[in-house]
């Protein structure tokens, strides 16, 4: 809550899009939130997938790039109902942010956490998204990735993908 992403997640719902919300904070509280937040949000055809993950781990990563492309389903008496169909991103907005105030001559575990979720898993993130889009031949406009602008990064970047016709454009913003 307060957050850039959570502005972004507004306006996007309020456009109707359908949006994947990640959380390290998976409780009922959280979940309560975000149900309110889509109430005051959300515009027509709008939804909000709310989705454990930790940014900092590899797994949920991968557990979370491996949701976004399945099927999900459920068991209905004797019918099998689907409940979530696969999903391919057009946008991708990964702004977790661990605070660190570690100065070079004092890294540690917070600082090596900070470099996972915010520099590692992303890029590990945007990689196996790419994979997944090749793979199933999909889609045919290309994904952006927004990143936040921060000191090294070239101003707008493109990375495309040249086995496939899809695209994926990361941006720093």
């Amino acid at each position: 809550p307060g957050s850039i992403a959570l502005e972004m997640v507004a306006h996007l719902l309020h456009s109707g899009a359908i949006v994947v919300l990640t959380t390290t904070t998976y409780n009922k509280n959280r979940l309560r939130f975000y149900r309110k937040f889509y109430q005051d949000h959300a515009g027509e055809g709008a939804e909000l997938h709310v989705v454990p993950c930790n940014q900092g781990s590899a797994q949920d990563v991968e557990a979370l790039v491996n949701w976004l492309f399945a099927t999900v389903t459920e068991q209905a008496g004797a019918a099998v109902k689907v409940v979530k169909r696969p999903m391919a991103p057009a946008l991708v907005l990964p702004f977790g942010a661990i605070k660190d105030l570690a100065t070079l001559d004092q890294l540690g575990a917070g600082a090596e956490a900070a470099m996972r979720a915010m520099l590692l898993n992303v890029e590990r993130l945007v990689a196996k998204i790419a994979v997944k889009l090749r793979a199933q031949g999909m889609p045919e406009r290309p994904c952006h990735v927004v990143l936040p602008l921060s000191p090294g990064l070239a101003a707008t970047k493109r990375l495309k993908w040249r086995s496939s016709p899809c695209e994926l454009r990361i941006i720093a913003a």
